[in-house]
């Protein structure tokens, strides 16, 4: 839905920023508009470049089950002009600009990377690979921040984050909302590699030593599969077995679902297993004893051999 079929009278905020835009020692402006409902925020940007002449809109649109919301700049604003980048991540998203993606982007561009087609009658439908990145500090997963990213990055993730809006800008101002995490637990287990798992509303990183990485975060946009709003915890388990094999069983309040996605650390595969196939739409508890896989529910119980899952 575009902003010129919203009356702004739902949540409507509209403000304008002057400064030096373009870069050209001439004061340019941009009029930014935002209306929100209960589950969608909708902007409108209107920049009018005082050298030119010209005038450009872009649109964005950032949907409350997802962690990330993007919006296209033109190609005049320039990622050097980091002033005119913080006020308008301030205005715009309620957010501190920061130069970097950070990790959790960088997990997001991965799994959107390296994500391979998987037939919708086969035991695994979802599949994709990503390179764990290690820090030395415990995550701020409750971060809240906007960046700048472009080039290919850009492509990738527009194409999942804005799907009803244009995808053909450069560069887009994407804003991370980490606080919809939650609260974070962590428990060894396996003491003897100083393993830890930690999990919080929606997501899980590992400590290995005295390293960290994100191994997993849910997202409606990015998987499918969630709540439409991320104040509901969508992580109902999560277990590690043999210091590297991760069993994540996510839950939507919404279909009354669950979906189970295995993380293998060593392979750096991650991948969910087609309830449809199994004919199982709700998963009690898994447990991994040996090669296999127990799927427990109050309907039925199903045993997968792990070789035939990360086979496929």
């Amino acid at each position: 839905m575009s902003l010129s079929g919203i009356a702004f009278t739902q949540n409507s905020k509209e403000n304008k920023i002057v400064d030096y835009i373009d870069r050209d020692n001439k004061k340019d402006e941009v009029t930014l508009k935002r209306s929100s409902g209960n589950s969608d925020e909708y902007f409108e940007l209107q920049f009018r470049f005082s050298d030119s002449g010209k005038k450009i809109t872009t649109k964005g649109h950032y949907n409350f089950s997802s962690f990330i919301c993007m919006i296209p700049l033109p190609d005049e604003v320039s990622e050097k002009n980091v002033s005119f980048l913080k006020k308008l991540a301030k205005e715009l998203m309620g957010l501190a600009f920061q130069d970097s993606a950070g990790s959790e982007l960088q997990w997001f561009d991965e799994i959107l990377e390296n994500k391979t087609k998987t037939n919708d009658s086969s035991l695994v439908d979802f599949k994709s690979f990503f390179k764990p990145v290690w820090t030395s500090s415990f995550p701020d997963y409750k971060q809240r921040f906007a960046t700048l990213i472009s080039s290919k990055m850009a492509a990738r993730m527009a194409s999942c984050f804005l799907k009803d809006n244009d995808i053909s800008y450069e560069k887009y101002l994407t804003g991370y909302f980490g606080n919809n995490q939650g609260k974070s637990v962590c428990k060894s287990e396996i003491s003897n590699n100083h393993a830890t798992l930690c999990t919080t509303n929606h997501g899980v990183f590992l400590k290995r030593g005295t390293s960290y990485s994100w191994v997993f975060i849910n997202d409606l946009s990015l998987f499918g599969f969630g709540s439409e709003k991320l104040r509901w915890p969508s992580l109902r388990s999560a277990d590690l077995y043999n210091d590297s094999l991760i069993a994540i069983n996510i839950y939507s309040a919404t279909s009354e679902q669950n979906a189970l996605y295995f993380v293998n650390i060593n392979s750096c595969q991650l991948l969910r297993l087609n309830n449809d196939f199994l004919g199982i739409d709700i998963i009690d508890s898994v447990k991994i004893v040996g090669d296999k896989v127990q799927l427990i529910s109050k309907a039925r119980e199903i045993t997968l051999l792990l070789k035939d899952i990360f086979s496929l």
